[in-house]
Formats: C-alpha cells, structure tokens, sequence
C-alpha cells in the first residue's frame, strides 16, 4: 500500500466515525427515526458525503488512477502523522481509563454488571448500539463508600500510571515513528486525564470539553477515600508538572 493510500484510508476511517457519532447524537436529540432525512441531519449528510469523497479518493490514488499531493518533508510527515493518530490514541486511552475502573473495582471486592466504550458495548452482552457512551463501567457488591473511591480513582489513577511510565520510557530509548507520536499522544492524554476530569465538570464542562463525564469523578473519588482535599490538589499539581517536564523534553530530543 502506498503511504499517501495508507493516510487516506485513515482519514476515511476517521470521517465514518464521525458520521456515525454526529448520526447518533442527531437522532437521540431529534428523536428522528433511523433514517436518513434532509434537511433535519444537517451535521450527518455532509460527513457522509466527505466519506463518500475520501473512499473514492482511496481506491483511486491506490490504483493510481490520480496522484494525491502529500507533504515531502519531514517535519509536514509528522504533523499529518500527529493528526490522524489522534483520534485511536483517544480511544485507546478511554478504553485504559475503564478498564482501569474495572480492575480497581474487582479489587475492591465489585462484580461487574455494565461496560461500553463509544458505540461498542463489551458487557454483559457485547454488541454495538446507537447510543454514544465515551467509556462507562457500572458495578455493584461495592459494600462501602471506601471500596466505591477506589473504584471511582481507578479510571484517572490507571491512566496516570501508564502516562508516567510513557514518559519514562521516551526519555530512556528513542522511538521510531510512527510509534514516538503515537505514545506521546496517549501519553499526554494520560496526563491531561485526571486534571481534566477534577476541573472541567466543576464548571459545568464534560470531562473532555465536549464529551466525557460531568462529575468530577476523582474529587468524588477522594472524598470517598477521607484523602484532605488540599494535599490531593497539591499532589495533582505536582504531577501535573513533573509530566509535563518529561513529555517536553522527550518532544525536544525528537
């Protein structure tokens, strides 16, 4: 395959989930039936149409039928490189984030009843829905607020982990690309994850800005756990910090 076919099929991929999200979200908020109908989808048609475009675009630049433009040099490779791999790094760090509230959860003693990641339902009965969930797990038999705290961190605490030890691992050996990219984004996701999540839905945000929870689940979590909220905080902020030194030197020596 071709590198120019390679990075069309993404953007494709990229625009049917986008199609798919926005066709979601248009008929839970219109109650419009399963259809496709205009004027009434005017977010939906559009990236169904981009679709169409890039797909077609595909098959032919792989054919050879036409010849896309694509950045030459290296620097304009990477940044393309950085904005395709966006939206799987999220993905991949929303399913790390509740699988990390289903292994805390099974720690503290829970059984789990529900799990869906975007429109992929993955317990009890694995299917895929119309209904767009960024990542949701629910369990039960936790017997006490303590035992509930820890389940709730388990989401942010996970990522946390995993984005320090993304960091270290960039700052000890060099990548190759596309894999450098990769991991830097989700491990910046991983930072940005528990912040995020403290703050935003204190303001009325979701946890994502646009999507996400909208309780703070961390806080929550913390006060479950009798943690000082100020020692919390001031323990965020550190962290905060000392990623944000790791991952700007890690993308200073690329």
């Amino acid at each position: 395959m071709r590198k120019s076919t390679f990075y069309l099929a993404l953007l494709t991929l990229l625009s049917s989930f986008l199609a798919i999200f926005t066709y979601s979200y248009e008929s839970k908020s219109t109650n419009l039936l399963p259809v496709i109908t205009y004027p009434l989808r005017i977010f939906t048609l559009p990236l169904i149409i981009i679709f169409v475009i890039l797909a077609t675009l595909t098959l032919l630049n792989e054919k050879q039928a036409i010849q896309i433009p694509w950045p030459t040099s290296i620097k304009g490779e990477k940044y393309l490189q950085a904005l395709l791999l966006l939206p799987p790094s999220g993905f991949i760090m929303a399913l790390t984030h509740e699988i990390g509230h289903l292994i805390w959860g099974l720690i503290a003693g829970g059984k789990l009843t529900y799990m869906q990641i975007t429109f992929i339902i993955l317990y009890p009965n694995p299917s895929i829905t119309s209904t767009f969930k960024l990542g949701i797990v629910q369990m039960n038999n936790l017997k006490n607020p303590f035992n509930y705290g820890i389940f709730l961190l388990g989401g942010t605490l996970t990522t946390t982990i995993i984005s320090y030890a993304i960091a270290l691992t960039l700052n000890i050996k060099k990548l190759k690309q596309p894999y450098n990219i990769l991991l830097t984004e989700l491990g910046i996701i991983g930072l940005l994850d528990m912040p995020l999540y403290t703050t935003l839905p204190q303001i009325n945000l979701p946890h994502w800005f646009i999507i996400g929870g909208t309780t703070p689940e961390p806080l929550i979590a913390i006060k479950k756990l009798n943690f000082p909220e100020p020692i919390y905080y001031l323990t965020l902020l550190l962290s905060l910090i000392i990623l944000s030194i790791l991952y700007t030197r890690s993308i200073q020596k690329k």
